[in-house]
């Protein structure tokens, strides 16, 4: 929803600026570990580790440029 609002697609939301940073921090960093995490043992095969790695890096970047086109107009 914060995405849509720094679009313009929907109303403002509040602190969308802090929102925005965090959300993509989380999308990244979730990316980045998840590749670290596969010798790990928590149930979880090595292909669940990649493929969510690589789906939340995807997120992460597509958020980051968002937000680095966007910035001026928060």
């Amino acid at each position: 929803m914060y995405a849509f609002s720094a679009a313009g697609i929907i109303y403002k939301f509040p602190l969308i600026r802090v929102a925005l940073v965090l959300i993509t921090f989380i999308y990244l960093a979730q990316g980045f570990v998840g590749f670290f995490s596969i010798s790990l043992p928590m149930d979880r095969s090595p292909e669940f580790w990649i493929w969510s790695s690589v789906i939340c890096l995807a997120f992460g970047i597509i958020h980051f440029i968002g937000l680095k086109q966007q910035w001026t107009r928060l």
